[in-house]
């Protein structure tokens, strides 16, 4: 069975049979006995005259606007929130095999996002761009690589290295999940041959852990890797199973926490042996097709549970503040999906599908990581950040006074912060 992705929700496997457990090819073999990928399935672009005209360059302030407001009609109004907000710039997105791919997932380091790309028919197909912002009031596309036979759904930028997450078609995979090897210099992405075939179906999120890194992925036979980088092949070092794992951070540097679908729930597990410290039951992520995040400051962790709406949670499940459809909006609750939650200060950017980007004000954030209560009141809509029509919200990250919004098949949006302007 295939799993699939709409054009704002990553859609998730279902049951698809027994799979091994795979590392990489044993270097000792020789010749014929080590797998290859397919000739001509990444095609790289560091040309950087035709990548600077796929981005527009603009200086357009952002508004947070209540337009809606659970219980009685309003009159569309501005929101204040303490930091002013500019568009600085719009990345299109790439065409792969005819067809406009899906912006869906954000790494951010420094000062570049990675960003990836996949499809929401039944055609395989993905690509990812490096956005340098070192000068933030004009963006640059470093980079891109497009994928023929996978849909990438992961990125993660570590050092000079970028880790690719996907599902392919490519036949030298037992099983679809792969996770690829490129390096980031001034010139651009280039590949460094190196790749390792994961068991399952797909991956669905990629994180650093110290000088390793950690790779979930989805469906029957997957599960949480921490993948060994150091060695002349990239191999699996520990490996646990998990159910229908959608998002993994750190609350601290001897735990990750994974959120997970199929009798949703937070999973805990101790670093580095991945042993288990914790289930605890949770709302949401019920959507086979939902993304699902977790994102972690000060110890707290804030989902974008899909179903479930935001929540903030301490790393033993408590539930500490939370949102749901309807109170984002009263009008258009079945439209909202939350994708993903990122933190800038006290505000909260929600990617919510169609109903775009939500701002929420997050009050109890700093009582919250010194070990506060629950709060009630710990939370507040303001409003809808205005990029314009028709805007669909996969994924947003801030980091670094710049917010990075993947927008479907609108791209990307590149927002700087009081801070940075």
């Amino acid at each position: 069975m295939r799993w699939r992705l709409t054009s704002w929700l990553l859609v998730l496997p279902l049951s698809v049979g027994c799979m091994q457990n795979r590392v990489a090819p044993d270097p000792s073999d020789a010749g014929e006995n080590i797998p290859s990928l397919q000739e001509g399935r990444v095609v790289i672009n560091n040309d950087q005259a035709e990548l600077n005209a796929r981005v527009d360059i603009m200086a357009k302030p952002l508004f947070v606007v209540a337009t809606e407001t659970p219980g009685h009609e309003v009159t569309p109004s501005r929101k204040p929130t303490g930091t002013q907000l500019t568009l600085r710039g719009q990345i299109n997105p790439p065409v792969v095999n005819g067809e406009y791919v899906h912006a869906n997932d954000i790494d951010i380091a420094g000062q570049t996002a990675v960003v990836a790309y996949n499809y929401a028919g039944e055609v395989f197909a993905g690509a990812v761009q490096v956005i340098d912002f070192t000068n933030p009031r004009r963006p640059r596309l470093l980079s891109e690589v497009l994928f023929i036979d996978a849909d990438v759904t992961a990125v993660l930028l570590h050092g000079q290295t970028v880790y690719v997450g996907s599902g392919s078609l490519d036949p030298a995979l037992e099983s679809p999940a792969l996770i690829e090897e490129f390096t980031l210099s001034d010139a651009g992405l280039e590949r460094t041959g190196r790749w390792l075939d994961m068991p399952s179906w797909v991956v669905t999120d990629l994180a650093q852990h110290g000088n390793q890194i950690m790779v979930s992925v989805a469906s029957e036979g997957g599960g949480i890797a921490l993948v060994d980088r150091n060695a002349q092949e990239l191999s699996i070092n520990t490996f646990v199973p998990e159910v229908d794992v959608r998002g993994i951070d750190f609350p601290n540097e001897s735990q990750l926490a994974a959120v997970c679908g199929t009798n949703s729930r937070l999973s805990v597990k101790g670093l580095p042996g991945l042993g288990g410290n914790g289930e605890y039951p949770i709302n949401g992520y019920n959507n086979e097709a939902a993304k699902g995040t977790i994102e972690v400051h000060g110890g707290v962790c804030y989902l974008g549970a899909g179903d479930g709406g935001m929540q903030v949670r301490g790393a033993d499940g408590t539930l500490l503040g939370s949102l749901n459809h309807n109170d984002f909006s009263d009008t258009r609750p079945h439209l909202m999906v939350t994708n993903a939650v990122s933190l800038h200060g006290n505000l909260a950017f929600v990617a919510a599908g169609a109903l775009g980007v939500q701002v929420v004000n997050v009050a109890g954030a700093n009582g919250w990581a010194q070990g506060g209560a629950p709060d009630a009141e710990g939370l507040e809509v303001l409003g809808e950040l205005q990029f314009g029509e028709g805007i669909s919200s996969n994924m947003v990250k801030s980091r670094n006074n710049v917010m990075v919004v993947a927008a479907g098949v609108g791209g990307v949006k590149l927002v700087t912060m009081s801070g940075n302007d």
